[in-house]
């Protein structure tokens, strides 16, 4: 497959909640170092009447429902929205305009926005922090995350996979960080991702790097490299 930077590299530095660093496609495969343009990629493959089956993946939650109101207020129609646009619409806050959408939020406001678009949110976060999602979500443990992918991709149900790397890591102490789960594991989920993309039930795939969450760029594209070889797509960074 070939690859389309939507946002080239500049530099391995740190994310904050506001900035992206990168983001290429390869088909329905988008990878970038956190997950606030995930959304925008979503509805590049989404039609008005799709239903879809969406996997959270991740350490974190993504559903943050401080201000959720105010945003959805705020935020303009998507339909056919630029990334330039998506990353550059904001809300006002005391006094100033800040961006709309971060990776804190942007699930939590596709979860409202776009309620009709889901047939089913399957959630994988361990352990759980941060706000709950504002959907019903039916809550998926490690050991059964490739079950529930090979009975997508079975079913051919349309998916969307949203992956954080961050959900293989756990920190020991600071800065020091250590997979959490065995390389067979990694290997299994990979296959069974490849598997629902071969179904052709996949709409779209994410995946965040997370290198703050990770121990560093180094642990987060060994990471990437693992799936890469278990999906059988080359999406390392080169």
């Amino acid at each position: 497959m070939s690859r389309h930077w939507l946002i080239p590299l500049q530099a391995r530095r740190s994310s904050s909640r506001e900035q992206v660093n990168f983001l290429y496609r390869q088909e329905n495969v988008y990878v970038s170092d956190n997950h606030r343009v995930a959304m925008w990629c979503w509805l590049q493959h989404l039609q008005s009447e799709d239903r879809v089956a969406l996997f959270h993946i991740d350490r974190h939650s993504d559903t943050l429902q401080s201000n959720l109101h105010q945003w959805l207020e705020a935020l303009p129609s998507l339909d056919g929205m630029s990334l330039t646009d998506y990353l550059g619409a904001t809300w006002h806050l005391n006094g100033s305009e800040v961006p709309l959408i971060h990776w804190g939020n942007y699930l939590s406001i596709f979860l409202a926005r776009y309620p009709e678009k889901l047939s089913t949110l399957f959630w994988a976060q361990l352990p759980a922090t941060g706000d709950p999602p504002n959907f019903p979500f039916t809550e998926v443990p490690p050991h059964e995350l490739p079950l529930h992918l090979a009975a997508c991709a079975a079913n051919e149900t349309p998916t969307i996979v949203n992956l954080d790397l961050d959900y293989f890591m756990w920190r020991r102490q600071r800065n020091d960080y250590y997979q959490i789960y065995s390389d067979d594991y990694l290997r299994h989920l990979g296959e069974s991702i490849a598997a629902l993309q071969a179904s052709g039930a996949m709409k779209c795939l994410t995946i965040a790097l997370s290198p703050e969450c990770c121990g560093g760029w180094a642990n987060s594209e060994a990471l990437l490299t693992k799936l890469s070889e278990s999906i059988g797509t080359d999406l390392r960074m080169g």
